[in-house]
């Protein structure tokens, strides 16, 4: 099974943060444990180097949670701790993720600037325009939307993020850590994170286009404000010239249109144009991943069967 379809655990020695004392004024001896941790999920520019000893299991939630109720995750070493909140931490890296890929994005749009050779713009994401958008709203039509695409691009996936205000200033640096926090929002009942729609084709067309709602997969205000930060300073260098010049979207009969509407919370990625060494798939994958943890494209396996022998 491709690695992208699964979630590697590793066996990782830590210490407890109590210490045994074997005897008063004796030097005090750590007890080393033995943890089963999610390892090489975040990318490898944020992650110390993978061990050696680990398993795979697959990147569903639900098969997750079902492998640790009936214990057989200790089949991967049958000493190890599992902590309460292992299923939150592989959630929180897969968000991170997602995070760490838009800022590897940025980092190889400033390289590629830097010398000159990202002219013209690759344009490999920007905000709907608004008669996009309202084809995304209008009930009629949520099943197959019209995108404005040039050339060879292909749309990847619409992200919508609504604007956040952080409560604190995010240094770019930090754009790419999220916070942890325990009392995570669960999510609101009834509301899917994630929907397929057809785009530029009749409606019964297969869909294939990822819709991700940005709030109800980054449910606090902080990874919000972060995810939002992370897209707009992409699109702000990806809209850069060399010149200076901002690129503009033509609307409707061709009027210019600014994409960088902040009234807009949706984005659309798409593939580059003019054969650009701007490569966006790595970031569709973490978001695609995040799909896959929550179980969407594993409607068509059986609950019931082993998750460890898929």
């Amino acid at each position: 099974m491709p690695s992208d379809f699964l979630i590697r655990l590793g066996i990782v020695h830590q210490s407890p943060p109590t210490s045994d004392t074997v005897n008063a004024g004796k030097k005090r001896q750590h007890v080393s444990s033995l943890y089963i941790l999610p390892d090489g999920m975040l990318h490898p520019q944020f992650e110390t180097k993978r061990n050696a000893r680990g398993a795979y299991v697959p990147c569903w939630k639900s098969a997750f949670e079902l492998a640790l109720k009936k214990g057989q995750l200790k089949r991967i070493h049958n000493t190890a701790n599992l902590h309460p909140l292992l299923v939150d931490q592989i959630s929180h890296q897969l968000r991170s993720r997602v995070l760490q890929e838009l800022a590897i994005l940025y980092k190889r749009f400033e390289g590629l600037r830097v010398h000159r050779r990202l002219q013209p713009s690759p344009n490999i994401l920007r905000r709907l325009t608004a008669l996009e958008l309202a084809a995304f709203n209008t009930p009629s039509l949520s099943n197959s939307v019209s995108l404005e695409t040039s050339g060879s691009q292909q749309p990847l996936a619409v992200i919508a993020c609504p604007r956040k205000s952080p409560s604190e200033a995010v240094a770019d640096d930090q754009l790419a850590m999220l916070p942890i926090q325990l009392d995570y929002p669960p999510a609101e009942p009834g509301l899917s994170a994630y929907e397929l729609l057809s785009f530029n084709s009749a409606p019964s067309a297969e869909p294939s286009l990822p819709f991700y709602h940005g709030s109800r997969i980054f449910r606090t205000s902080a990874e919000q404000a972060r995810l939002r930060l992370a897209l707009d300073r992409i699109i702000d260098l990806d809209q850069q010239v060399s010149d200076g010049s901002q690129l503009q979207h033509s609307g409707q009969c061709g009027k210019p249109e600014d994409a960088l509407d902040d009234s807009n919370d949706a984005y659309l990625l798409q593939s580059p144009a003019n054969d650009a060494t701007i490569d966006p798939v790595p970031l569709a994958i973490s978001l695609w991943r995040l799909r896959l943890w929550e179980g969407d494209d594993w409607r068509m396996i059986d609950e019931s069967a082993n998750p460890l022998a898929l």
